[in-house]
């Protein structure tokens, strides 16, 4: 079976999507070595096979991926087919939100999350009008679904009447590269170059509006002088300003640094050195950040977004996403008890030792064989 794999994500640059793309498509190479993984980018306007090492995007990529996408659209509005342009396949997966029109090719598209019909806000006009649009299509034609979370099937289908029967649940991993760190070297490291405090709490992830950084700030903010440092680690979002106007008094008194975007190869250690993690969002399609922190060994305390609740079981602890109060209370015990935090280190080391990428490939391969079996068994009475 030759199965391509969309992997335009990686060569995009960082986040959530390439993460999956890439660790994915390792996995899938490691756990099955009859099935022939080709991973396919779109970012030149086509579809071309990428090479394991990828280099940097091409300039004008952007442009010819845009491109792409439209025609994509347009195919599936019009029904015809691009399946002279992926010659060879059997199987096709989209990773990111594409899933190109096939009559013969079986296709599998992966649901990270509904954050362009739940948060529109945080989504680029553009972007939230071609998934508005084209959307409905994609879940129509492929022959199977994976979400990344219950959470994000239950969407599907009260979002778009998708059934049940049609929705794998495939949680994601987490890379053995995040593990528990020695705080001495870590710190020799990384300390001086993003001037750290010997004690603070970590976020991770992109600062928008979803995330809910304005609670946890107006949280620290209640505690007065006991409130800790917190440090955010992720490039500004759609609607950044909305988080730093409301609390302003916490940044002024610089009690939150903000170091941006952050290489991957350095968040196991930001994890190692950091207190506890706190992650406040208001919706994610799984949330890898707090899988990451727990793998890590780093206290967490996350909300009960539904998603990350299926993630961290009982090895976080879980306050409502909107409640001032709570946050200022679950901080103050997390910052002051260690007995708290050893407890939650130990459950979430625990917790976390349960996604492997190793465990997400293998079930995404079963989705690839019954999906093929599904269309050789069509074929075969034609």
């Amino acid at each position: 079976m030759r199965v391509g794999i969309d992997v335009t994500a990686v060569l995009r640059g960082p986040g959530g999507m390439a993460r999956y793309a890439r660790e994915l498509t390792t996995a899938l190479g490691d756990v099955d070595r009859e099935t022939r993984i080709i991973p396919l980018s779109v970012g030149s306007g086509c579809p071309t096979v990428v090479p394991r090492r990828p280099g940097s995007r091409p300039p004008n990529a952007a442009g010819a991926e845009r491109a792409f996408r439209l025609q994509t659209l347009l195919a599936h509005m019009v029904g015809a087919s691009q399946e002279r342009r992926f010659p060879l396949l059997d199987l096709f997966h989209g990773t990111d939100n594409l899933l190109p029109a096939f009559r013969r090719v079986g296709t599998v598209l992966t649901l990270h999350d509904f954050v362009f019909r739940l948060f529109p806000r945080t989504t680029a006009p553009l972007n939230r009008l071609y998934l508005k649009l084209a959307m409905p299509h994609f879940l129509r034609r492929a022959d199977a679904l994976i979400a990344v979370s219950n959470s994000t099937r239950m969407d599907a289908e009260r979002l778009y009447g998708v059934t049940p029967q049609r929705v794998h649940v495939v949680p994601l991993g987490v890379s053995e590269r995040f593990a528990p760190r020695d705080p001495g070297a870590v710190r020799r490291s990384l300390g001086d170059r993003y001037r750290l405090p010997v004690d603070f709490l970590l976020h991770v992830g992109a600062l928008e509006p979803r995330k809910n950084l304005q609670v946890l700030l107006e949280a620290l903010r209640w505690m007065g002088d006991e409130r800790p440092t917190l440090v955010l680690a992720g490039p500004p979002g759609r609607g950044v300003r909305e988080i730093r106007d409301d609390p302003a008094p916490v940044y002024g008194e610089g009690r939150v640094i903000s170091l941006g975007p952050v290489p991957e190869e350095d968040l196991p250690g930001l994890y190692s050195l950091a207190r506890a993690f706190v992650f406040p969002s208001l919706y994610e399609g799984f949330g890898l950040p707090v899988l990451e922190a727990m793998a890590c060994g780093t206290p967490v305390l996350c909300s009960k977004a539904a998603a990350l609740e299926e993630v961290v079981g009982d090895g976080a602890l879980r306050v409502d996403a909107e409640d001032v109060a709570g946050w200022a209370e679950a901080v103050r015990a997390l910052w002051s008890r260690s007995g708290l935090r050893q407890e939650l280190r130990r459950r979430g080391f625990r917790r976390a030792r349960g996604f492997t990428w190793a465990a997400t490939a293998q079930k995404t391969l079963e989705v690839y064989k019954e999906v093929h079996a599904r269309r050789s068994g069509c074929s075969n009475r034609h």
